[in-house]
């Protein structure tokens, strides 16, 4: 985060601090259930506007919002709830009950959440598949500087002994000036904590590394990073990387220069086939592939009950912004949440959803139940 954010974000509490001490002022005068509620609204709209008025471009308007959210509507709740307990219990416990709820929310989101990682173990089976294969999915990196929580998910990845690693692109997230420093940080980790797997470790890019050179991330490392799609024999299977444009395309049709890589010819039969993309637009065409598997949503970063995420910042259908996913085309999409969240003006925060590390375990079909 910038100064010039750290300078909005500061006049923004000063005024909201200013208009609580009046809103709470003009609650004393007449304390009633009534006029809580129109407290709570002249909070909210005061809220709201000046978020707009300091706001910049991207996600910014949600961190001024989230201070109303999570602390200047529970401290007004707190004091209605005070001033309530004489002349309507029931209202100034609701009322309590209220503010504690935002309070419990927020300490969730902002220091519980977002590191509280989740090993998601899935299993394909199918007859393409001649022998077991561990896979683990990484998606979304995304810091904006290195602390022990990236070294620990990726020690926790090693630790799965997967045969192949995928790294689902958005690795790095700061403005120029920090990139350089925070590419060196980056690199080293990748080689304390030795990155590698047997049959390889494979890197596409993501929205957020379009401006940098994010493969810079891996020199020097067994590491396949590719900005291209190409596909590889590898393990038994058929990887596809996917370039971030083609991840987006909602239309993608195979083609035969990354369907079919070569030493293939008509006679070789089909290998299990996994795409890696980072967005998971691509998986509304029609590709010839087994498993598709994306990033990019967070899997909404903040989800509600009953509505799920509440934006996927992608093109495919609400449901499919995190879990599995079987397509029409037979195939079937894994979309992660990711391990790390959205930076720069961005609030930290993740809300019923955690972030995810995922291991995927491919084995031959063993039954006629197919995919599991």
């Amino acid at each position: 985060m910038d100064n010039w954010m750290f300078t909005k974000i500061i006049y923004f509490n000063i005024i909201s601090t200013c208009a609580l001490i009046a809103i709470l002022w003009f609650f004393s005068r007449g304390p009633t259930a009534k006029n809580l509620v129109t407290s709570l609204l002249a909070l909210i709209l005061v809220g709201v506007y000046f978020a707009k008025q300091f706001s910049v471009p991207g996600f910014a308007i949600f961190t001024f919002l989230s201070f109303a959210i999570f602390v200047y509507i529970p401290i007004l709740l707190f004091g209605g709830s005070l001033m309530l307990r004489h002349k309507a219990r029931k209202t100034a416990v609701a009322s309590l009950m209220a503010g504690l709820l935002g309070v419990g929310v927020g300490i969730d989101a902002f220091f519980i959440e977002p590191h509280w990682l989740e090993v998601s173990y899935v299993t394909f089976s199918s007859p393409k598949i001649e022998h077991s294969l561990r896979i683990v999915f990484i998606s979304d990196f995304q810091t904006d500087h290195i602390s022990d929580y990236e070294k620990s998910f990726l020690l926790r990845a090693l630790a799965e002994k997967p045969d192949i690693i995928l790294f689902g692109g958005d690795y790095l997230q700061v403005d120029h000036k920090h990139w350089v420093p925070l590419l060196k940080e980056a690199h080293q980790l990748m080689r304390d904590v030795e990155l590698q797997a047997p049959e390889g470790v494979f890197a596409v890019q993501g929205n957020i590394d379009s401006w940098h050179p994010w493969q810079l991330i891996f020199a020097g490392l067994p590491v396949t990073a590719t900005h291209i799609t190409k596909s590889y024999e590898v393990g038994g299977i058929r990887l596809t990387c996917l370039s971030l444009h083609d991840s987006r395309n909602q239309n993608l049709r195979p083609r035969k220069h990354y369907d079919e890589p070569t030493g293939t010819d008509d006679t070789t039969p089909d290998p299990f086939h996994v795409v890696l993309g980072h967005v998971p637009d691509y998986a509304m065409g029609d590709l010839s592939a087994d498993l598709l598997l994306a990033g990019h949503t967070h899997g909404g970063q903040v989800q509600l009950p009953l509505l799920g995420p509440v934006m996927t910042m992608c093109k495919v259908p609400r449901s499919w912004a995190s879990g599995i996913t079987k397509l029409p085309h037979g195939g079937q999409l894994l979309v992660s949440r990711g391990l790390g969240m959205e930076r720069n003006s961005s609030p930290r925060l993740r809300f019923l959803c955690r972030p995810e590390l995922v291991v995927i375990d491919l084995e031959p079909e063993k039954s006629s139940e197919g995919n599991k």
